[in-house]
Order: C-alpha cells, then structure tokens, then sequence
C-alpha cells in the first residue's frame, strides 16, 4: 500500500498534469469542480488545499474567480531515462 506522501505527492502531479493539459485544450482553466470530476477527487475544499499548496510554492497564481488560475513556472526540458527501477529524471544534456 501507498503511503499517504506518495500519495497526496501523486496527487500534486495529477493536478498539476491536469491543468497545464485542459489550459492547452481549452485557453482557459478548469473549474474546481471540473478538477474534481476529471481528477478523481470528491472533495472540493482537498482540491482547494491542493491549489493553495501549489500556489504558496509559487507554481501558480489564483485569483478569486471560479477560472481564475494561471500558472508561474515556465516549463523547463527534462529527459526522463528508463532505469531497472522505474523512470529516472534529469536534466537535458
């Protein structure tokens, strides 16, 4: 079983995974309800806890609309390298 860090880090990913795709869909930022819904999540104030915890890491900016998301963090090229263990992360080269 999952500890519950590498859960809620799972989590983090999925969230942060699912934004930067539906803002590249659709030009605009998911409800929280609809990160509920696509995420998996049936808590609204998890999914508020999630986007303030991304947002006091300075990943992204949240104003006080429903779709009032943007992110911070402009995107850096990362290799990611098969390993016997599982994927292996690293910078370019």
């Amino acid at each position: 079983m999952k500890e519950r860090a590498e859960i809620r880090e799972q989590r983090y990913l999925d969230i942060t995974s699912y934004l930067l795709n539906y803002i590249n869909e659709f030009q605009w930022p998911p409800t929280i309800d609809e990160i509920c819904q696509d995420v998996g999540i049936n808590s609204k104030s998890l999914v508020r806890g999630y986007l303030n915890k991304l947002a006091n890491q300075g990943v992204i900016e949240r104003g006080d609309g429903a779709r009032e998301i943007r992110f911070t963090l402009r995107p850096h090229p990362v290799e990611f390298q098969s390993t016997a263990k599982g994927l292996k992360s690293g910078p370019e080269e």
